[in-house]
Order: structure tokens, then sequence, then C-alpha cells
């Protein structure tokens, strides 16, 4: 089983990796620095040896908070690591008295929500033409108990 980290600048190369992957809806190097230098933002990394195998991102907003991205490379999906990032970051939200958590996926994407359903994420709406591929999102929640 891979081990989970916090995400660091030194991380960002790696992270782009995998998000070339990912197409037209890919972060870009700005992007994941302005997130990972964020007091609002809290980013973790699985990894085994020095390799990153994926990562999980989320923004806390007040006593919500937003999962941002979360990608595993694909020959280790399906590993469990997916599920490793999130409930990382689900009892990290928690110590954090954050009370709801949200996502958006995309609506091709069963694997994933089934994964979010899985962890008792709601779908709570769609969000049409969300991603650049024309793709609409659900809108999942999840409420935290303290």
């Amino acid at each position: 089983m891979a081990a989970i980290r916090s995400a660091t600048i030194d991380d960002i190369d790696a992270i782009l990796e995998l998000e070339q992957g990912f197409g037209v809806d890919a972060w870009n190097k700005d992007q994941f620095e302005s997130e990972l230098t964020n007091p609002y933002a809290y980013y973790r990394v699985a990894y085994d040896g020095s390799t990153i195998l994926g990562y999980c991102g989320a923004l806390l907003l007040g006593d919500q908070a937003d999962i941002q991205t979360l990608l595993v490379k694909p020959q280790y999906r399906r590993h469990g690591i997916a599920m490793a990032l999130l409930d990382d970051i689900i009892h990290y939200l928690k110590d954090a008295h954050i009370h709801e958590v949200f996502l958006e996926v995309s609506a091709t994407n069963h694997a994933a929500i089934k994964l979010y359903t899985k962890l008792k994420f709601k779908n709570i709406g769609i969000r049409r033409n969300y991603y650049k591929t024309g793709d609409d999102a659900v809108i999942m929640k999840k409420e935290l108990q303290p």
C-alpha cells in the first residue's frame, strides 16, 4: 500500500505529469503553485518510494470544504489509493471542524461517482457544460459529523 504525506512545491513536476494524462481540464503549474501555497488548502500525495502515485486536495471555506482535485495514475487505480487519499483528507477536515464537503465530478466518470457514493457523498445537483469537454458535472456533498 502507498504511503500518504503532505504535498509540497517540490511535488509539482510529478503532479503535472499525472495531470498531462487528464486532458483538456488539466491544471497548470501556476494553479498548483497557488493551491500548495494557499493557507486554506490541504493537499496530500500518495507515494511509493520516490514515485507519486496520486494526489488529492481540498480548499477550506469556513465550516465547509471543497475537494478540488483527486487523481491516481491509471495503472494504480482500483488499488485503494483514491479511497486512502479521501479518507486522509476527510479525517483532517473533521479535525478542522468542517461540517460539509462538496465536490464536482464528471457525469461520465462512473467509477469516481461510485467511489464518492461509497463514502456517503450525495448527489445534490448538476452543473451543465462544466468541463471544457462539454461534460456536465455532478455536484456531490457529504455531511461530516463531529
